[in-house]
């Protein structure tokens, strides 16, 4: 599957090199591919074409998250924050790039500012279940996944590739919710 998504990307940017939309979605699947030298190469290579493309940004902080960079991670969502402040995908990273980095009070912060901005404007579920599970709240997580289920949250097609999820592959709620939504067979 991501054999496939990474020949299909590669070939979009060979046809348009300066999409910064492209290269940040070239750097996501080798985030996915635990390539994240490499997913931080293109990110850098989009943030080159365009210094105001959020995206950019949110894909580079999950790449040093995925190579530990945990300072570099937070930095770069912040970033992404400042261009577009109130991002709640940005913010449930950051929330779980803090929780990764051992800096619990800061993902509480952002699971607070999530549940206020949940009131004025669309939060997935699924950015609150991302800070939860990087605090290590198992149990909420996997509420907040299967609410982001039953409210059809488009960001669990990633789940089954996703680094952030390995801690809780093994779970079986976790496998039944990747069965239901297709992703595996029937655990």
């Amino acid at each position: 599957m991501l054999d496939a998504a990474l020949a299909e990307i590669e070939r979009a940017e060979e046809l348009d090199p300066v999409s910064v939309s492209i290269k940040r979605d070239l750097a996501v699947i080798y985030y996915y591919r635990r390539r994240y030298e490499e997913a931080a190469e293109h990110c850098q290579g989009a943030i080159e074409l365009d210094r105001n493309f959020y995206g950019a940004y949110w894909a580079l902080g999950l790449a040093y998250e995925g190579l530990s960079l945990y300072a570099e991670s937070v930095a770069a969502f912040q970033k992404g924050l400042s261009l577009a402040p109130e991002t709640p995908r940005l913010l449930g990273s950051l929330g779980h790039a803090y929780a990764a980095w051992g800096k619990h009070s800061e993902a509480h912060e952002v699971l607070d500012r999530l549940k206020r901005l949940s009131v004025t404007t669309y939060v997935s579920p699924f950015d609150f279940a991302l800070v939860h599970l990087g605090l290590g709240n198992l149990e909420s997580s996997i509420e907040w996944l299967e609410v982001a289920y039953k409210s059809r949250s488009y960001e669990l097609v990633s789940s089954r590739v996703d680094p952030k999820f390995d801690s809780i592959r093994s779970d079986v709620r976790f496998s039944k919710l990747l069965s239901s939504l297709g992703l595996i067979a029937n655990p």
